[in-house]
């Protein structure tokens, strides 16, 4: 499961959007599709293949280049501390 790290502001710029982190007083500039990842989880949790669906129906592409571009994308955002693996907890 992925979710947005706190402390992140958004500013729609053009066809992407800058992303101000006061975690680390960075801003990042993400592309169109990046920032309809980050928007789907403004809302709320998601798994991996809720993102890829969701992409898949908003853009016209492959399954396979879908998913290759999502992990890219979710560990390029990982890695620079926007979004957050978590563990799902589910109640049993």
């Amino acid at each position: 499961m992925y979710s947005l790290n706190d402390k992140l502001e958004f500013e729609q710029v053009d066809e992407g959007v800058v992303i101000y982190n006061s975690n680390n007083l960075e801003s990042y500039y993400v592309n169109e599709t990046a920032s309809y990842v980050i928007k789907s989880l403004l809302k709320s949790k998601k798994d991996f293949e809720e993102i890829v669906n969701l992409i898949l129906k908003e853009y016209n592409i492959d399954e396979d280049n879908c998913k290759n571009d999502i992990k890219d994308i979710l560990n390029e955002l990982v890695k620079e501390n926007i979004v957050k693996e978590v563990k799902d907890e589910k109640i049993c």
